[in-house]
């Protein structure tokens, strides 16, 4: 019996045997005592109940909201490639987060064939073969793709599903991202007398273009939302002129000058005019002394609750926004591996009870906001990837930096001037570099699984094929943008710092913006500076209705593109 419910011995083995799927157990529990309590009166759990509760996507405890449609990462349709019939199919069978090592062999065989039937496409690729067609064929120039690995220090390797071959990359140009272990290269060159691939050109497969990767697809959906009908498209977009998407990293609920600048920031929005319809909250949501404290959950509850506050001081956004809360890489959870589930619901429920726009998202999160397709990820992604590089990526090359940059212009509805980065910033090196790795490996951690564990059947849940519209990657290092072909790529940065991003719906472009300390008042009720309130957390309820600006009615709303 488990909270007053009767259950029968067949529904607890479905039960048991639906857990090894599912990372979030709470949530499960929660949804079947919500269930019963509503609709079984005489509180007794069968096995067919059981499975009604069950067979309800995740999706479904986070609907959609007037064109907005959050996705789960253990929701996301999962795809194969068939190499012999040459065309993608639904995998059957649920996933499970206690794969077998055939999970782990078929994670790498299905990064690998959605790569290569990616090349196979790709006109300046026809030539490429497979490493076991290079047996015997000395100093013949080749093209050869697959995992490059460091077997032993300063001797590397490339292989694919065929075979092994070593490599000599003294004279290889590489071209821009970084080359990780494991990560899939594409290399020319020609195979010596030792049975060595002396490399001349070394780079990251190319990506595709969405509309070739769905034609591809065949109507197969790998992202977990349907587009919305064509009238219903229409509508959003005549409703939300100059929609945003927006996303804040690092929100450290326990700090009190924090918890000041977010509200300002809602403030600024919800007196422009157009509010954002979607706003991405993540992690971490405690700042690092708070982390260390034996109190940590109960500092987290509290710090939901001021986060509530927060909301309620802003109630334009209540039926206009979105929010997704979306856990950092050291928030609580019952897992370090990816994807990581929501937040537990016990720990931000003083939120989501006081406001129901809040969904709890997990990490990486999807979200389909009008026609547009948004991935969130928060994770210290930089740290992680540039020191796996194997060898220096290239050199910036022609065309890095985005072109057809269009002037601002004055009207209501786009992003405060107070807020907004001067524009012609140039593109951070390390996010290009960065960006140009993730995007064409189509895998949001192109990382050894040693470094970034990831629940193997779950890992369709870090792939962006076909590519999004907006990727948000989410990172403790300065902020940046940068255009991918059409993919906008953002690294809000860091609340802390005053730094958070936007994409631009109607305009498609990055909106990098900064909370100026001068003209956003930073101290805490006690008089407190950011960092003295880092130093030494306050967990005490804080008074958030702030006094608007006085000049805020003549503030300019200055549309940006960065």
């Amino acid at each position: 019996m488990t909270s007053g419910i009767q259950t029968d011995a067949a529904a607890l083995n479905e039960l048991a045997e639906y857990m090894t799927t599912s990372l979030n157990i709470e949530d499960v529990m929660e949804r079947i005592v919500d269930y019963v309590d509503r609709e079984v009166p005489d509180r007794r759990l069968t096995a067919e109940i059981l499975r009604e509760i069950l067979n309800k996507s995740p999706s479904e405890s986070l609907p959609s909201s007037d064109g907005i449609a959050v996705i789960d990462a253990f929701s996301v349709p999962r795809v194969s490639f068939d190499p012999v019939r040459r065309m993608f199919y639904a995998t059957p069978g649920k996933p499970s987060v206690f794969g077998s090592i055939e999970s782990k062999i078929q994670l790498y065989k299905s990064r690998y064939h959605m790569i290569l039937q990616r090349l196979s496409r790709n006109p300046s690729f026809r030539s490429l073969v497979e490493l076991k067609s290079l047996l015997g064929r000395f100093n013949e120039p080749a093209i050869v793709c697959g995992f490059l690995s460091q077997p032993q220090p300063d001797e590397f390797a490339l292989e694919d599903l065929s075979a092994r071959v070593r490599l000599d990359l003294a004279e290889a140009e590489p071209a821009d991202g970084y080359f990780t272990e494991n990560s899939i290269v594409v290399a020319e060159g020609t195979l010596t007398a030792s049975n060595v691939f002396r490399v001349s050109a070394l780079g990251l497969p190319p990506a595709e273009p969405t509309a070739q990767a769905l034609r591809a697809l065949a109507g197969l959906d790998t992202f977990g939302a349907a587009d919305l009908a064509p009238q219903q498209q229409a509508a959003w977009a005549a409703a939300h002129p100059a929609d945003r998407v927006v996303m804040l990293s690092d929100v450290w609920l326990d700090c009190e000058a924090l918890l000041v600048r977010l509200q300002r920031v809602l403030m600024g929005y919800a007196a422009c005019g157009s509010p954002p319809s979607c706003v991405a909250l993540a992690g971490n949501f405690l700042s690092p002394p708070a982390r260390r404290k034996n109190a940590a959950p109960e500092l987290l509850v509290a710090g939901m609750a001021r986060l509530a506050k927060v909301l309620d001081a802003v109630p334009e956004l209540r039926a206009a926004t979105q929010f997704v809360v979306i856990p950092g890489p050291e928030d609580i959870g019952p897992s370090l591996s990816l994807p990581r589930p929501p937040l537990m619901p016990s720990l931000a429920a003083p939120l989501t009870a006081a406001h129901p726009n809040v969904r709890l998202g997990s990490n990486p999160c999807r979200a389909r906001v009008g026609d547009r397709r948004v991935v969130f990820f928060r994770a210290d992604l930089a740290s992680l990837v540039a020191p796996m590089a194997l060898i220096p990526p290239g050199e910036a090359g022609a065309g890095a930096e985005a072109a057809g940059r269009a002037s601002g212009s004055e009207e209501e509805g786009s992003v405060p001037a107070s807020l907004a980065r001067e524009r012609g910033s140039p593109v951070d090196e390390a996010f290009r570099h960065l960006v140009a790795s993730v995007m064409q490996q189509a895998h949001l951690c192109p990382v050894p699984l040693e470094v970034a564990p990831v629940v193997w059947e779950h890992d369709q849940a870090l792939h962006l094929y076909p590519a999004p519209d907006a990727l948000f990657l989410a990172d403790c290092t300065p902020a940046a943008e940068h255009l991918f072909d059409a993919c906008v790529c953002i690294n809000p940065g860091p609340f802390y710092e005053n730094s958070f991003g936007a994409y631009n719906v109607a305009e498609r472009v990055a909106e990098l913006c900064d909370v100026p300390e001068n003209e956003f008042e930073l101290a805490s009720d006690d008089g407190r500076t950011t960092e003295e309130v880092e130093d030494q957390p306050s967990y005490e309820t804080l008074d958030l209705v702030v006094e608007p600006m006085a000049a805020t009615h003549d503030m300019v709303y200055d549309l940006i593109d960065t």
